[in-house]
């Protein structure tokens, strides 16, 4: 069953380590993850990538904020090409096709079953440095996840999905159960620890 889960926060020159950002892309993009990287307006090679948010991030007042955080999860029930196509069309429609956006797809391995996308928007226009999208503002975060919600269900209904993400709490779409929790990288080691009756704290 595809499910709607996205998180999204700020990197800040004032809230985090200097290089966060390009230390975030080398981990996004380590090779054990296998991942499958997408970029515009900016380098796609990891290397290159890092550097280039650390520029970036060089040239921006103290108190900046250097980058958007965004990882959703990818619906299962799509194939990895869809999946590639899904995350390209939603970020260019986000972006408005203005910024730069770089993006780690970790579907392999440990995350074949829990495919997800890791993503960084730089909320700055290449051509005059202005912000555009303004991520940052009151509502932005609703708005990041009802476009989501959008993309996603039209990625499955063209592939013949009778399927819809709502990014709405179960409370405002009617139904009453508890919410259930979308699975990160550990969720099998925490599988095991349970079934062991090894306590553990859900990441």
């Amino acid at each position: 069953m595809a499910i709607f889960s996205l998180h999204h926060k700020s990197i800040g020159r004032s809230t985090h380590r200097r290089g966060r950002t390009g230390a975030h892309v080398r981990y996004i993009s380590r090779g054990s993850a296998e991942p499958e990287i997408l970029a515009a307006r900016m380098p796609s090679e990891w290397k290159q990538a890092k550097r280039w948010f650390d520029q970036e991030e060089s040239e921006d007042r103290k108190n900046a904020r250097v980058a958007d955080s965004i990882m959703v999860a990818l619906p299962r029930e799509l194939s990895p090409r869809q999946r590639s196509y899904l995350v390209k069309a939603f970020l260019e429609d986000l972006t408005e096709g203005l910024v730069p956006w770089y993006a780690a797809i970790h579907a392999k391995g440990e995350d074949e079953d829990n495919p997800h996308a890791h993503i960084l928007i730089r909320d700055r226009s290449p051509s005059d440095g202005r912000r555009v999208l303004k991520l940052s503002s009151r509502g932005s975060t609703i708005k990041i996840r009802r476009k989501w919600s959008q993309w996603a269900s039209m990625a499955l209904k063209a592939a013949s999905y009778d399927l819809v993400i709502d990014h709405r709490s179960l409370k405002d779409q009617g139904i009453d159960r508890f919410p259930t929790r979308h699975r990160g990288p550990c969720w099998k080691d925490q599988v095991k620890r349970l079934q062991t009756g090894v306590k553990f704290v859900p990441d």
